[in-house]
């Protein structure tokens, strides 16, 4: 028992540090709780009840009106490119295709190269491979960052990685 949530968060933090919870095969959590300060316990929801009560509706699919998806369509647009650029751009990615086949990247086969071995990945994408190994979704993609940036790094699955990325086309 602790008489605040924040005690209760440092002393989380404890054991998590204490048992390394992030890489222990014992422990479900894949990350360490590493700070008090980003806690949304507590916090009201900014939304008042009718607004909740019109989200449930629109998100179930019960009242989604035409003047609600053209309203949408108006802020999205609105907020970040003219229609006109919108269409240069989706004219340019049709040309050059980069929104096809193995210039997609969510479909060019890609590898992990370990000292002693290589694995090759051309039927899954990086986002799927990193659910499959229980993983979040971007998973494979951060690995990819860090071992730009330092050219080398260990995993718990393949250990000590060399090489990695897209396999050339």
């Amino acid at each position: 028992m602790h008489n605040s949530r924040k005690e209760a968060v440092e002393h989380e933090i404890l054991l998590h540090h204490r048992y390394d919870v992030a890489k222990n095969p014992e422990f479900y959590n894949r990350a360490k709780q590493t700070t008090t300060s980003y806690d949304t316990s507590g916090v009201p929801n900014p939304h008042s009840e009718e607004t909740c009560r019109k989200l449930s509706e629109v998100n179930k699919g019960k009242k989604r009106t035409p003047e609600m998806v053209e309203a949408m369509r108006q802020r999205m647009l609105g907020t970040t490119q003219s229609e006109e650029t919108c269409k240069k751009r989706g004219e340019a990615i049709r040309k050059n295709g980069s929104n096809k086949g193995t210039r997609n990247s969510q479909f060019r086969p890609w590898y992990i190269s370990t000292e002693t071995f290589t694995y090759i990945f051309n039927d899954v994408s990086k986002n799927e491979q990193s659910i499959l190994d229980g993983h979040y979704k971007k998973y494979y993609a951060d690995i990819q960052k860090k071992f730009n940036k330092a050219g080398t790094l260990t995993t718990r699955k393949y250990g000590k990685v060399v090489a990695m990325g897209f396999i050339p086309t």
